[in-house]
């Protein structure tokens, strides 16, 4: 006997298909923050509502840095906690600088991890938080590696840290060389898409986000043993060149700045140079010598999420954008960022 089912019968059970197998692989959850870098801390209203718009729900704050002067290793740089602190829960960040990893000796570990530690608490209870998470940032080597990894164990077995996450930044050339950088003992990673040519070289268009050398160093990066955060750049800066050396970071100098000032001529799409000698925003500029002009443009950074969202693994990650600051702020709409940050849902 030939049954056949009315149209809308079909339709009902298509429908129930259809959303079935949606149910099946559930919507990744995308964690979203911001970095944030300065020593004094003062969020603005502003930027609590840019942060609001976009549905933030976390905030990396940077505590202070552990660097070294000769072989005396200390924190530096350690934050002022001003009137203005964001709205979003609070990552604690430990930057520890090369020299002053390089400075550490082998028997004096479980003393710094105990001063890194202390140090966090206090400011976290200054900051009236209790944090879920700890975040160690540290560009290691391959000759560095052990001793910063056993730094690293150090610091779990210290009591504030027992009951809490810990992540640690993640550079592209340690996914690449997996091999030879190895795999730090934490708990996850936070994978540092910027900054990835070399800023010293004057031939370089943009060392802040070139995705094509960003995707050379991402080829394996689903692969990599520790589940992945991603941050994505959205901020701007000058190098400042002469005789094809880095002679400075002219880092509130923008595009605005180099076009209005008549004593510096437009050379390339991204590059000046200096007429004669003279000061802008407080730097002084010499005659002959060469800027360029660094900016994280919107078009690259979702190109960049696009290609990551569809390798990284893992139904849950936390994307941050790097950083936090009106004057960036005001160069991205925030519809923008919503595509960056949607296209990893």
């Amino acid at each position: 006997m030939n049954l056949r089912l009315p149209r809308n019968v079909i339709l009902l059970l298509l429908s129930s298909l259809f959303w079935t197998a949606c149910k099946s692989s559930p919507d990744r959850f995308v964690g979203r923050g911001f970095y944030y870098w300065k020593t004094n801390v003062t969020i603005s209203e502003y930027e609590n509502r840019y942060m609001d718009s976009l549905k933030t729900d976390r905030f990396y704050l940077r505590f202070f840095d552990v660097d070294a002067e000769g072989k005396k290793v200390s924190p530096k740089a350690i934050i002022n906690l001003g009137k203005g602190l964001p709205r979003q829960p609070i990552v604690p960040v430990v930057f520890i600088t090369p020299a002053g990893l390089n400075a550490m000796s082998w028997k004096e570990l479980e003393f710094y991890a105990r001063n890194i530690a202390t140090l966090v608490e206090q400011k976290a209870k200054e900051a009236g938080i209790v944090p879920a998470e700890l975040q160690i940032d540290c560009d290691w080597t391959q000759k560095n590696k052990d001793l910063y990894f056993e730094l690293l164990n150090k610091l779990k077995q210290q009591a504030y840290f027992k009951d809490k996450l810990l992540s640690v930044t993640i550079r592209l050339h340690q996914v690449k060389y997996l091999a030879a950088a190895g795999i730090p003992p934490a708990d996850k990673g936070l994978l540092m898409v910027y900054n990835i040519d070399n800023l010293r070289n004057v031939k370089v268009e943009n060392s802040i986000l070139n995705t094509q050398s960003a995707k050379s160093y991402l080829e394996t990066v689903g692969s990599y043993p520790l589940p992945l955060d991603i941050a994505l750049p959205i901020f701007q800066w000058t190098l400042l060149f002469e005789s094809d050396q880095l002679k400075g970071i002219l880092r509130d100098v923008s595009s605005t700045d180099l076009q209005n000032d008549l004593q510096i001529e437009k050379t390339g799409e991204f590059t000046y140079k200096v007429k004669d000698d003279h000061s802008l925003k407080g730097y002084t500029l010499k005659k002959g010598q060469l800027l360029r002009l660094e900016e994280s443009h919107i078009e690259r950074v979702k190109e960049i999420s696009k290609y990551l969202a569809q390798r990284i693994k893992g139904d849950s990650l936390n994307l941050l954008l790097y950083h936090c600051d009106s004057l960036n702020f005001k160069n991205y709409k925030t519809n923008e960022l919503e595509k960056v940050f949607s296209s990893f849902d």
